[in-house]
């Protein structure tokens, strides 16, 4: 998660849609039944889905840094397992917009 909140840093210019964010992935990684803001709000020991709300609705961040994240965290996994033995490997993005 230490990874993640530095990767997080350059896509948002304000402190608390950083902390969100961060909320919202480790609700998206835990084990909950469902996996909406309310649930991942309790998740996070917060009693309020505003601010998870207003990260997917009105927080403003940099999408081409962000694919930029995901580009370098997909492309290091994948090169990672290939070494392990895999000799194919495949991944297709579809950025729709």
């Amino acid at each position: 998660m230490r990874r993640a909140r530095g990767r997080s840093r350059p896509l948002y210019a304000r402190r608390e849609p950083r902390a969100h964010a961060l909320d919202y992935l480790r609700g998206l990684l835990a084990d909950l039944p469902r996996k909406n803001c309310w649930t991942m709000t309790g998740h996070a020991g917060k009693t309020r889905a505003c601010g998870l709300q207003r990260l997917s609705g009105q927080a403003v961040w940099g999408e081409d840094a962000a694919l930029d994240v995901v580009r370098h965290f997909a492309v290091r996994h994948l090169h990672c397992r290939a070494h392990l033995g895999r000799k194919h490997v495949a991944t297709i993005v579809r950025v729709l917009g």
